[in-house]
């Protein structure tokens, strides 16, 4: 007499939140807020743009503010054009990610000018 023994695997979905699917939830959960948050994400996008312009501006380097002013400006068009809102919270994000980036660089440069 043989005795076999059967094991049942279960199979286990491990799920693995990343930050994209996470901001793309929230985006999804707040659609209805829409105006709110572009007129958020605007105030606070053409703000934040206005530090690295005012230092590059001043280190004359008028690349790098051109480079600041563009990408604070494509978030306001995306806003007045009233573009999805994955559109706009996704072009706000790159935009101050570059922006405080290039706000660091620019903050080292005028430390390490003085």
């Amino acid at each position: 007499m043989y005795t076999t023994i059967d094991h049942s695997e279960e199979k286990r979905k491990i799920s693995q939140i990343t930050l994209i699917e996470t901001i793309n939830n929230w985006i999804a959960k707040e659609r209805k807020n829409y105006f709110g948050i572009c007129g958020m994400l605007l105030i606070i996008g053409t703000g934040l743009a206005s530090i690295p312009v005012a230092i590059a501006t001043s280190l004359q380097m008028f690349i790098l503010a051109g480079v600041s002013v563009v990408l604070a400006m494509a978030g306001n068009v995306m806003v007045i054009s009233q573009q999805s809102l994955k559109t706009v919270v996704w072009t706000f994000i790159i935009s101050m990610t570059v922006n405080i980036l290039l706000m660091i660089y620019l903050i080292g440069i005028n430390f390490l000018s003085m």
